[in-house]
């Protein structure tokens, strides 16, 4: 049997694996480790099953991915993504739409202090949806949002993703998250402009709110000081050569919790 066709059968494997309710990790450790005895035999591979994981789990590289995680599980407790929800929607609820870009621009912010998709779309979820429900938004758009706007949380930095890319690949981490800045703006820039045509062609997918004065639009700037501290640390820091992602990503994790304390959101 060649390489290919194992490849193809195994890919084949994985899917149906996974379709039935294995777990993703499971599935993958399975299919991986009959694959490697039926190409390199059951000696080889016996140690592989002891080697590879070691040799992984002893790289110092990939503490950063463990200690971003860290850090955004202090953001979200600490209420951050729902504050960058409402000083968003305070510049753009009066907009049709207004409160779905909200929900994609908080993601956009939330996203430069967690680094995972996941995480933006669980916290907007709790916070973004059920407000924009409150106000008659379609329940297609307000999810549709969300998830939209979840996908920012890969592209920009601190992009868990791209740290992968950085380990596998030996390029700068620090340069692929500098690289991601501009993408991740666009993108985000894109599902406003998608936002708003949609809700002119259909208005009821999503009415306006309120419309705020420019002192309280300007008063709530100061719920983003939290997530623009972080990004400074965190980027600037990679970026100026102060420190290397790792460093960054623990002075990071850090700084998150000194913010969830003296905010008293972390007991």
């Amino acid at each position: 049997m060649s390489v290919e066709l194992i490849g193809v059968i195994g890919l084949v494997v994985l899917i149906i694996l996974i379709f039935i309710g294995v777990y993703v990790s499971v599935a993958m450790a399975i299919v991986g480790f009959v694959g490697a005895i039926l190409i390199t035999g059951s000696s080889i591979a016996l140690s592989y099953l002891y080697s590879v994981p070691f040799a992984v789990l002893k790289d110092p590289n990939f503490a950063v991915l463990t200690l971003f995680v860290v850090m955004s599980e202090f953001i979200s407790l600490s209420g951050i993504g729902r504050e960058a929800f409402d000083a968003v929607r305070a510049w753009l609820g009066q907009i049709r739409g207004g409160m779905a870009m909200a929900a994609v621009g908080a993601c956009g912010l939330f996203a430069a202090t967690s680094g995972s998709s996941m995480a933006c779309a669980v916290v907007m979820g709790k916070v973004a949806y059920p407000e924009m429900r409150r106000f008659n938004y379609s329940s297609t758009l307000a999810i549709g949002c969300i998830a939209a706007g979840g996908s920012v949380g890969i592209m920009i930095p601190p992009s868990m993703p791209f740290v992968i890319i950085g380990i596998m690949t030996n390029l700068s981490i620090g340069k692929l998250f500098i690289a991601g800045i501009l993408p991740g703006i666009t993108e985000v820039l894109f599902y406003f402009i998608t936002i708003y045509i949609l809700c002119k062609i259909n208005p009821r997918l999503g009415p306006t709110a309120p419309n705020l004065t420019l002192k309280q639009k300007i008063y709530s700037t100061r719920l983003t000081w939290p997530i623009a501290i972080i990004f400074i640390i965190v980027i600037g820091g990679i970026y100026m050569g102060v420190f290397t992602p790792t460093e960054s990503a623990a002075i990071g994790a850090f700084a998150a919790l000194v913010m969830g304390f003296s905010r008293r959101q972390l007991d």
